[in-house]
């Protein structure tokens, strides 16, 4: 009879290979006299003993709150089974006459229990289905008919958590093959490309990188026993069925996790704390090179944005220079023509003796004028030394007053001026005033210091301006030298005004800003 019981459960472990039960428990199975299974979501290892006296003593150790025990005379398939054959000489029990009672920390005086199945029982019986506390335990003692204690189950839950035995950090392309991860649970081949796990406090990895991990205690736990989550600042993670073996990846750098590891089912579990270091780029001297490299470039830009602008600015600048020197060689071929026509009227009015005069002053102003033709300013006392000298020269041939008043202040040697710019308008103030006129006749120049500049004023008694544009050859030129003087220069300004009041005329030249 006792073999033909372990012949039939023998059969019943491998009748069904499923890995669990309807009840999503691990089922173990125990081939004895008596068979019966235990059920809990995890265990660990049992430990079986023998006595003389023929008496067997079962110890497991549970890791989940839920355990039921139950006897069975039908097909189940069990996560694992253990054969509890001795050489000791057990009797034979017949399930209905076996009785059994529950002991616990606190019971009273045990009550036993008869309604095991008998031959005709139902094929599975629970004989417990209970809750344990975190390291609480419970005895399931079976006795036969005459009250001969033949077996002996203690059921221990103890706060285990899942314990990791080696661990290797890899780069992605280099994890271990789906198809390797379970023989490597297994068996341990090619465990020494991992490292001993020595419960550092602080696991370091690199951004990037992943974490293989490999748990001890396999025991009688299927492969998927174990849960983890990964804790980040600002989120608790999900809870996720792992085995033995777990792959971790997908770590942001410079991030603080908690790695939470339980077997399931348990209310206890482990934590493992990791810290991903920063990526290249995010590391101190990373920033401090993009910052330099940052403000390098927008140096660098705005370098080249002030060349480009100060290069434009040149050309500009170099334009209106030849503009203004362009301009200022066209007044040479102006006042020479004038000062011809001057010599020739002597001339035609034989005047010889004022002609020959009007030469050697005109020669002096000539030279001025060429000298000065290349230059962009002169001295301030140097033009009022030509003008003197061409009024003394046009009073050869016309009867008029002149009248020179200039500032003391004025430090005639130290102010500059364009050259030739107040000439032309003496030059028309002599041909459509005085000249005009027999009697009263005077040209008039006031030249005084204004804030932080000067002003030119010519005076005359005549009105020589027309109104109709583009006469006048010489005014029109010194328009265009101002303006093309004041886009020269942006801090000082050259402002021309005419004023024309009976019975006389007045052209001022304000200098501003001049000796900023």
């Amino acid at each position: 009879m006792r073999h033909a019981i372990y012949t039939f459960l023998l059969l019943l472990s491998i009748h069904d290979l499923r890995a669990q039960s309807d009840t999503g428990m691990n089922r173990i199975g125990y081939i004895a006299d008596l068979p019966f299974f235990v059920e809990s979501a995890s265990t660990l290892k049992d430990t079986v003993t023998f006595f003389p006296e023929g008496a067997v003593d079962i110890r497991l150790t549970v890791l989940s709150p839920h355990v039921r025990v139950g006897v069975t005379r039908q097909s189940l398939t069990y996560t694992d089974l253990r054969s509890l054959n001795t050489k000791y000489n057990r009797k034979k029990q017949e399930p209905g006459q076996i009785r059994y009672h529950v002991e616990n920390a606190g019971s009273s005086k045990p009550v036993w229990t008869y309604n095991l199945p008998g031959k005709n029982g139902d094929s599975v019986h629970y004989l417990l289905d209970t809750v344990l506390a975190t390291g609480s335990s419970l005895r399931l003692h079976f006795t036969d008919q005459k009250g001969i204690g033949f077996q002996v189950l203690e059921i221990v839950r103890e706060p285990v958590v899942p314990a990791i035995d080696l661990f290797r950090i890899v780069k992605n392309k280099d994890t271990t093959l789906t198809a390797l991860r379970k023989h490597l649970t297994a068996e341990r081949d090619k465990a020494d490309q991992f490292s001993p796990y020595t419960y550092p406090e602080l696991f370091k990895i690199k951004a990037g990188d992943c974490l293989e991990l490999l748990f001890k205690d396999k025991g009688s736990n299927e492969d998927s026993i174990i849960f983890y989550r990964l804790i980040e600042p600002g989120s608790n993670g999900n809870w996720q069925r792992t085995g033995h073996f777990t792959l971790l990846k997908g770590f942001r750098g410079n991030t603080r996790y908690q790695l939470e590891v339980k077997y399931k089912g348990a209310d206890v579990s482990g934590i493992i704390n990791l810290q991903v270091l920063p990526a290249w780029y995010n590391t101190p001297a990373a920033m401090v090179g993009f910052i330099a490299s940052g403000l390098l470039l927008l140096l660098t830009a705005g370098y080249i944005r002030l060349r480009i602008r100060w290069n434009k600015e040149k050309r500009k600048q170099e334009l209106h220079q030849y503009k203004f020197k362009a301009l200022q060689a066209q007044l040479n071929p102006h006042f020479i023509f004038n000062a011809l026509n001057s010599i020739q009227s002597l001339v035609n009015n034989d005047r010889k003796n004022e002609a020959n005069q009007y030469l050697n002053s005109f020669s002096f102003l000539l030279r001025g004028a060429l000298k000065n033709s290349e230059t962009a300013f002169i001295h301030l006392g140097e033009e009022i030394e030509l003008l003197k000298k061409y009024l003394q020269l046009e009073q050869l041939r016309f009867r008029f007053q002149t009248m020179l008043r200039v500032d003391e202040t004025l430090a005639l040697f130290e102010t500059d001026i364009p050259p030739m710019l107040i000439q032309p308008v003496v030059e028309n103030a002599v041909k459509y005033a005085v000249s005009r006129q027999e009697e009263g006749a005077f040209i008039h120049i006031i030249i005084m210091k204004a804030g932080d500049g000067f002003t030119v004023e010519v005076c005359d008694s005549g009105q020589w301006i027309d109104p109709v544009p583009g006469k006048g050859y010489g005014l029109s030129l010194t328009k265009e030298r101002i303006a093309s003087l004041n886009n020269l220069d942006d801090g000082r300004e050259i402002v021309l005004t005419i004023v024309t009041d009976a019975p006389g005329t007045k052209v001022l030249f304000e200098f501003k800003n001049w000796f900023l």
